[in-house]
């Protein structure tokens, strides 16, 4: 049984090797509809694993605040958004980017031991800058309502499904849920080698 268990973590390690190349948004420049919005979130595995782990992470901090902590990210997410449009250059986007899905893993694996404002005051800082990413990807003026409101179903939807993947995983043991920080922390300390 733990044979299996050890496989399937460097599986998934591998399957997220694989993808590195997806990451940062390839060749998107579609303007600022809904179905945009809609659509950006899942063009870049650093964002889907990011937002998955967001949801996962607000599982293990307690039933308090399971809808709380991705309703910040994502609301902070816009904001980001709304900052790129404004022409405000944030540095080092692509490595806090990539810290976060470190950070996040690590915060999985330590399970509640960090002080939740703390890790709050790092999730909103995690949110801005992916927020900026989605900002500075599209189209300057692109940056519509309907764009926002795609882009945060979308959002909220990776969240979800980071929320049940981690209400699943519960139920089987909480160790499973500490494991999945090890594709987490591999996947984020890639991308810090590869900036």
């Amino acid at each position: 049984m733990k044979n299996k268990n050890y496989q399937r973590v460097l599986l998934s390690i591998g399957m997220l090797m694989a993808a590195l190349p997806l990451s940062a948004h390839p060749l998107w420049s579609e303007g600022g509809s809904l179905s945009s919005g809609l659509l950006h979130p899942f063009l870049g595995i650093d964002h889907v694993i990011a937002m998955l782990a967001v949801g996962m992470w607000a599982v293990q901090r307690g039933a308090r605040f399971v809808w709380k902590i991705p309703l910040v990210f994502s609301l902070i997410l816009l904001m980001g958004v709304v900052l790129a449009g404004t022409g405000i250059q944030l540095p080092m986007t692509e490595t806090i980017i990539a810290l976060s899905i470190l950070i996040l893993g690590i915060l999985i694996s330590m399970r509640s031991s960090v002080h939740l404002y703390i890790g709050m005051l790092m999730i909103a800082c995690f949110a801005i800058y992916h927020g900026y990413a989605h900002g500075i990807a599209i189209p300057a003026g692109a940056i519509t309502v309907e764009y926002l409101t795609g882009l945060w179903l979308s959002t909220a939807l990776l969240h979800f499904a980071g929320i049940l993947a981690a209400l699943f995983m519960q139920h089987v043991s909480n160790r499973v849920l500490r494991w999945c920080s090890v594709p987490l922390i591999g996947l984020g300390s890639l991308l810090l080698l590869s900036i």
